[in-house]
């Protein structure tokens, strides 16, 4: 009877193994890819927008795409299935018979289609999202503006429901939405941006670059260094509640653009030096530098270095130093990354730092306790406004949606013999920051996000009509928010975390453009503003 018992476990054992190893060997049960067509859109204007046909075809190929489970046919895929068959014809006839019937010859899963009007100052935009399969019904979206610039936003919305509706992707742009609409309905406290209380400490003419905070001449009381077209100033907080200028300094080179600063005491002599990032877009050249105050007044240093530099907090709350070495591929080319060190009166080269091997630029980097008490992990914004986080052996651990991070300041490309106004541009990505807000012992992210008007259309040119500072926590699935985040009528350049007025208590530093009655207009101005953390 026992061998019998015996005997009924080996069978099932062994039936329970082959089974699960035809689930693992057979292609049928693993995830299948979803396929969908998008069509070009009916465009109904007075005016020729093939140009912005090409955009929305491309926009939405783009946020509907996702790795290996969402593929989206690219343009000449549709032309080469339909052979000889009229795009444009067919695009005007669809609906979602047609679709249906159009997606079976494609071999898809999904087709969508619409149209885009624009009519004076009006545009309306009408999207169908259709699943072939012949009884699931096809998901329809009408939207409505009073400018074209809605377009982009609205399309925005109207792709992150579709990912949430058709493929049960909720992305942080998704979620931002909720917790907006949320925040509108006054579900809960938890769903407002803690950023409130605040207080305007600088207005000026021009575009203000950079904001970094310390204790810069040895006083026990912290001052703020903000970066201005090739000026750097320095100021200190009174007793009347606002700040003084203590001195500005010029950089007497008009080819240099000052595009980072940062402050800290790395060779430990009482007084944080400030270090500047410096590019030379005429030689395409990094002649980084450092000013420190030398007991009366503030110095820039002679040396200059062929780095990119960022100074970051550590899990243990430490500053460091860490260098990219700069090489004319530009500065999403990480041919060096490294930690600095100061030895024998001089910044030298010290432990390497293994990176991601392309799109990473140290400007962005940050790190802190936040991701893991064992391991070390860094993140930065790439290229492509992805938020990454990588850990020491320059793994990618997780990387979010597009849309983070966005900056009018670059890196140029020098010009070839094909023509004179062929320069391509490397944009640059702001600073992001980690900072335990809620003193439980693991960092947020404070992380910026600016609205390019074209979506990023001209490889050459960035426009930001709006701006927004997100907190964001991390958990098992990534990074993500409990709060809604603050939102600026104009983008935001840069930020700091520091105690500015010496009440012990730290801050949120923010330099951000003031929106002008013209988005193209160079007359900008721009505002430092502190925000309480507390």
């Amino acid at each position: 009877m026992k061998t019998k018992k015996n005997f009924g476990k080996v069978l099932y054992f062994t039936f329970v193994v082959m089974m699960w190893g035809m689930i693992i060997g057979n292609p049928c049960f693993s995830k299948e890819i979803k396929k969908v067509a998008v069509l070009p859109f009916v465009m109904n204007a007075q005016q020729d927008l093939k140009f912005l046909q090409k955009g929305v075809f491309d926009m939405f190929s783009s946020r509907i795409s996702y790795g290996d489970e969402v593929e989206v046919l690219t343009r000449e895929d549709l032309e080469n299935k339909l052979g000889n068959a009229d795009l444009s014809s067919i695009i005007k006839g669809v609906n979602e018979s047609k679709a249906k019937e159009l997606g079976n010859l494609l071999n898809v899963d999904y087709v969508l289609f619409g149209s885009l009007t624009l009519f004076g100052n009006s545009m309306s935009l009408d999207v169908n999202m259709v699943d072939i399969k012949p009884d699931n019904p096809a998901l329809t979206f009408f939207r409505q503006g009073n400018d074209a610039g809605a377009v982009i936003p609205e399309l925005d919305k109207i792709a992150e429901e579709i990912n949430y509706k058709v493929f049960g992707r909720e992305t942080l742009q998704f979620q931002s939405q909720k917790a907006m609409q949320r925040a509108y309905a006054g579900e809960g406290e938890g769903y407002v941006s803690p950023l409130k209380k605040f207080q305007t400490l600088l207005s000026v003419n021009g575009t203000l670059n950079g904001v970094a905070t310390g204790d810069l001449d040895g006083d026990k009381k912290n001052e703020i260094v903000v970066i201005q077209d090739r000026t750097v100033q320095i100021f200190k907080y009174g007793f009347n509640g606002k700040i003084s200028l203590v001195q500005k300094i010029e950089d007497n080179s008009v080819a240099m653009s000052l595009v980072g600063v940062d402050v800290a005491d790395i060779n430990q002599n009482g007084y944080a030096e400030i270090f500047i990032t410096r590019i030379n877009n005429r030689n395409q050249s990094v002649a980084s530098c450092v000013i420190e105050y030398n007991g009366s007044k503030y110095v820039k240093g002679k040396t200059t270095y062929p780095w990119y530099l960022r100074v970051i907090k550590d899990a243990k709350g430490n500053l460091e130093l860490f260098a990219q070495a700069h090489t004319q591929k530009g500065p999403w080319a990480p041919k060096k990354v490294f930690k600095v060190n100061w030895q024998n009166n001089s910044y030298t080269q010290g432990t390497r730092l293994r990176v991601p091997e392309k799109g990473f630029s140290v400007l962005s980097m940050t790190t802190g306790k936040a991701f893991s008490n064992d391991t070390a992990m860094y993140l930065y914004t790439d290229e492509l406004g992805q938020l990454v986080v990588f850990n020491d052996s320059g793994h990618i651990e997780w990387s979010s949606d597009k849309g983070y991070g966005g900056s009018s300041l670059f890196y140029a490309h020098p010009k070839t013999v094909h023509g004179l106004y062929d320069n391509k541009y490397d944009f640059l990505q702001p600073k992001n920051i980690m900072y335990d807000m809620d003193s439980d012992g693991k960092a947020e992210l404070f992380v910026i996000k600016n609205k390019e008007a074209s979506d990023y259309l001209f490889k050459n040119t960035r426009v930001f009509k709006q701006g927004s500072i997100e907190i964001l926590n991390w958990n098992d699935m990534g990074l993500s928010f409990e709060n809604a985040p603050k939102k600026f009528s104009g983008p935001v350049t840069s930020i700091d975390i520091g105690d500015y007025d010496n009440d012990s208590k730290m801050e949120l530093l923010v330099t951000m453009i003031k929106k002008g009655n013209n988005m193209f207009s160079r007359d900008s101005k721009s505002l430092l503003v502190a925000y309480d953390l507390d």
